[in-house]
């Protein structure tokens, strides 16, 4: 599996689970925070992993 196909599973998983846990009805806000900290790091990095293929074709972020 390429390195952006292991981060899009990784995302798609912790998207799921963080939108199982705000529609608890209590809302544990520490894992919510924990889980959106570690969303917000694996969108990076994807959008580091991909920067090579717009960039080579011209297109920028």
């Amino acid at each position: 599996m390429k390195n952006s196909e292991a981060l899009e599973k990784q995302i798609s998983n912790l998207r799921r689970e963080l939108d199982n846990l705000v529609t608890e009805d209590e809302i544990d806000y520490e894992k919510v925070l924990d889980i959106s900290r570690k969303l917000d790091a694996l969108i990076v990095s994807y959008i580091i992993s991909k920067k090579d293929d717009y960039s080579a074709a011209g297109n920028y972020l």
